[in-house]
């Protein structure tokens, strides 16, 4: 995106850490101010509605932003801002944008993709009634085959699940011996009841194999511990959650992995989730602390590589099949 502001000030203004939810737009609304400082005091008061509103209409911006486009962005009506989106819908735009965002703005891509979702109307309607709109919801949304954004299954998702992948799941569910994707996406698709739709993923579910082999005693650099002893002792030095997990780890469905490498390790714990079988359920540092992104990625990858992937990726379908 182009800047063209003309102004007398050469000084370049790095954006603090009130600009921090504006993310990318950041360096273009300080921008923006800086040439109308007189906009500050109403870009200081707008409401997360209004912040979402600014962003979508950045991510549209593929020409130069002037001065008085910011004024538009931070002083006009929604009405004038949403002129700036190529939209037959901008009523549709305005209603969403009153559902419950994040506290940052989404990525660029994700407002490009909301806009053409609301071309659509099941996903339209799905998120014009949402409670929660995010980058993973909207994208997790565009990425489903257009058979399978339907009114059935549209109404049949909520916000959560739809987080979490639906697609992803049915995926998954062809890879434990379920149909062809495609095949199984057509008949899906093709489902007009909801209780039908829950039905047919119950009954998927149900003719899966059962899982024969339990997880291994090594995943790359996580050692699994079964010993009761063992599993209290790692309970009282580092994380005293672990504790919570011993029942299942006595029946044999759950195992607990303890990843090393250097100085850092964290406590994996691998679950059971019926005839869909193992998936990572949970990893954590000391004393259940949450673990650093890149060091995650790493971790879920390892675990994903050995045929056990986030729990995340069966949520939507556990949450369907069980809904019976």
């Amino acid at each position: 995106m182009t800047l063209l502001f003309s102004e007398n000030r050469t000084e370049r203004i790095r954006p603090g850490f009130l600009f921090e939810p504006f993310g990318w737009a950041a360096d273009t609304l300080t921008a923006i101010v800086m040439a109308r400082p007189s906009l500050l005091p109403d870009l200081i008061s707008i409401d997360s509605k209004r912040m979402h509103l600014i962003a979508l209409a950045l991510a549209h911006l593929n020409n130069e932003v002037t001065p008085d486009i910011g004024e538009v962005l931070i002083g006009g009506s929604a009405q004038a801002v949403l002129e700036f989106i190529p939209t037959s819908y901008p009523s549709r735009a305005e209603r969403v944008l009153s559902r419950y965002f994040p506290s940052s703005i989404l990525e660029p891509e994700t407002y490009r993709q909301l806009i053409l979702l609301l071309n659509e109307e099941n996903a339209s309607t799905f998120l014009q009634n949402t409670d929660y709109v995010s980058d993973t919801v909207v994208s997790t949304l565009q990425g489903l085959p257009p058979i399978l954004r339907n009114s059935c299954i549209m109404n049949a998702l909520d916000p959560i699940q739809l987080e979490f992948g639906f697609s992803e799941g049915l995926r998954l569910l062809v890879s434990r011996g379920a149909p062809n994707f495609d095949v199984l996406i057509f008949e899906i698709g093709s489902i007009t009841e909801e209780r039908r739709l829950r039905s047919r993923i119950a009954e998927l579910v149900e003719t899966l194999p059962l899982p024969t082999e339990f997880p291994p005693p090594q995943i790359q650099n996580a050692s699994r511990i079964d010993l009761p002893t063992e599993i209290r002792s790692l309970a009282e030095t580092r994380n005293d959650r672990l504790i919570e997990h011993l029942k299942r780890i006595n029946d044999g469905t759950c195992a607990i992995y303890v990843w090393e490498d250097g100085d850092f390790w964290a406590t994996c714990a691998v679950a059971r989730h019926g005839r869909l079988g193992w998936f990572l359920d949970q990893v954590r540092g000391p004393q259940n602390a949450w673990i650093d992104p890149p060091q995650l990625t790493r971790i879920r990858s390892a675990f994903s590589q050995a045929g056990f992937p986030p729990s995340e990726t069966v949520i939507t379908i556990r949450a369907m099949s069980q809904s019976v």
